[in-house]
């Protein structure tokens, strides 16, 4: 519901426990993250509470979403663990590097942006990116 709210799409507690995730209120294709936003709340108001995401799985998603790979590179590559292990090797070698840059640059610290994504970074492995990109990404 917190999803639907940020978006400024009114719905009740009511209204989405009793939709099936087909019939809840459409959220706006408004940014690159509309469509991700839209299937995770579907994953979260699942009518079955066996079937709903457990917090950990919604917070992996959500960092997908941030930082993690686009549906983009599936379509080209199989997603397989090596190339999501070879994705993860280089988005932490282009950190480091933008990391380094702005701190040669006299920019001073990271901000929290920053550092919530090089700890995503560092915890992130190619099996919990395998998991959250197929709750995400698959149909």
């Amino acid at each position: 519901m917190l999803i639907y709210q940020l978006l400024h799409v009114d719905i009740s507690l009511g209204t989405a426990l009793g939709s099936r995730s087909s019939r809840l209120p459409a959220i706006p294709s408004l940014s690159i993250y509309s469509s991700g936003l839209r299937r995770l709340a579907g994953l979260l108001l699942r009518a079955d509470p066996c079937r709903r995401l457990s917090v950990q799985q919604a917070r992996s998603i959500l960092q997908v979403l941030l930082w993690g790979p686009r549906q983009e590179l599936f379509a080209r590559s199989k997603k397989t663990l090596r190339l999501l292990q070879s994705w993860v090797q280089a988005k932490r070698a282009l950190l480091l590097l933008q990391l380094a840059e702005k701190a040669a640059g006299g920019e001073g610290s990271p901000g929290l942006e920053e550092w919530l994504c090089c700890q995503y970074f560092k915890e992130v492995t190619e099996h919990s990116l395998y998991q959250a990109t197929q709750a995400l990404y698959t149909p």
